[in-house]
């Protein structure tokens, strides 16, 4: 059944995309002509293309390493002996609950050239050009990056915890036996163990 439904949900829609990137059509009722690889032709051709592509990119990338970084280091806190472990874990999820299109709405509202809470308290602390910031593209990008970081990084977390559960104690032990310091723990127990889990967040 979960073979059907990858195939069907996954794999026909991919396929089928290809396919139609060979035609050309107004719409999805409209009869496709036949243009070979015309489309890609006027795509990578096109420099608006290659500079959204670089967006991307810096976008995907960046935004991918800070969600690792942050979501290792929550989880190695997370899984530390600390007061009110089990209530931090409980409101580690909170921010990943939230629809997509409601964290949008709230970081609109928040980073409003008027009225926005960040804004005026930027502009409180001294920075007066905070009412157009999100006009600049260098800006843009740092601030819908940071929001997919604050979006993101709780499901990378709780993804790393798990994984961090599943490390034998044993072997911790043995390294401090050994006289490995915190550091070479982490770099050679802790992230060979997290590997697999890394794969799949990535």
């Amino acid at each position: 059944l979960g073979c059907l439904l990858t195939g069907l949900l996954i794999l026909y829609p991919a396929y089928y995309a290809v396919q139609l990137s060979f035609f050309d059509a107004d719409s999805f009722i409209s009869t496709p002509t036949w243009v070979g690889l015309e489309n890609y032709k006027i795509v990578l051709t096109d420099p608006e293309f290659w500079a959204a592509l670089m967006r991307g990119i810096v976008f995907a990338g960046t935004a991918i390493v800070l969600q690792i970084i942050l979501g290792i280091g929550f989880a190695l806190i997370l899984d530390s002996a600390i007061p009110g472990k089990a209530f931090l874990r409980g409101i580690t999820v909170l921010p990943y609950l939230l629809p997509t299109v409601i964290v949008a709405l709230i970081f609109q509202w928040m980073l409003d050239d008027h009225i926005g809470v960040l804004t005026v308290l930027l502009q409180n602390l001294g920075f007066q050009e905070a009412a157009t910031w999100a006009n600049s593209p260098f800006w843009s990008m740092v601030l819908v990056i940071l929001v997919s970081v604050w979006l993101w990084t709780p499901f990378v977390t709780v993804c790393f915890l798990a994984g961090l559960q599943s490390v034998p104690e044993e072997m911790y032990e043995a390294a401090k036996v050994d006289g490995a310091s915190a550091w070479l723990r982490f770099w050679h127990i802790t992230l060979p163990q997290l590997r697999p889990v890394l794969i799949v967040v990535l």
